[in-house]
C-alpha cells in the first residue's frame, strides 16, 4: 500500500460467512490517523432460525500496509432474546474499495467477510 495510511471512512457493505450461517449489512466508518470508529449494523442468518438484527459501535486500527483490525465495543440485538457475542474484524485492504479478511468471537468461531465501499 506504501507509506500513507489509506483511508476507509464511509459506508461500505458487509458479508461474513461462517460455519453456521452468514450476516449481511452496512458497516459506517470514520477515521482519523490510523484510529478507525463506527457502526456495523447487520442481518443475521443462523441455520434455520429466523433473521434477526444487530447493531454494533467498533473501534480499531488500520496501518500504511492496509491491515485493518476492528473490535467490537456496545452490541444491541433485535427481533429475537439470545446471548450474542461480538466478533472481532482482521482484514486487509485490497483495493481501494475492498477489505477481506476473517471474524472471531469469544468463543473460537471463526468466519471470512467481505467489505466493498458503497460510499
Amino acid at each position: 500500500m506504501g507509506n500513507k495510511i489509506p483511508d476507509i471512512s464511509g459506508r461500505w457493505a458487509l458479508y461474513e460467512k461462517f460455519d453456521k450461517g452468514f450476516d449481511y449489512g452496512v458497516a459506517v466508518l470514520k477515521q482519523e490517523g490510523k484510529n478507525v470508529s463506527g457502526t456495523i449494523c447487520f442481518n443475521e442468518f443462523y441455520e434455520c432460525e429466523p433473521p434477526f438484527l444487530v447493531s454494533s459501535d467498533v473501534m480499531g486500527e488500520v496501518n500504511e500496509d492496509g491491515y485493518v483490525s476492528f473490535d467490537s465495543l456496545v452490541l444491541s440485538v433485535y427481533d429475537i432474546d439470545i446471548d450474542y457475542l461480538p466478533d472481532d474484524l482482521e482484514g486487509q485492504i485490497t483495493d481501494n474499495d475492498t477489505i477481506e479478511g476473517v471474524t472471531m468471537d469469544d468463543e473460537g468461531t471463526t468466519g471470512t467477510f467481505v467489505m466493498r465501499r458503497i460510499g
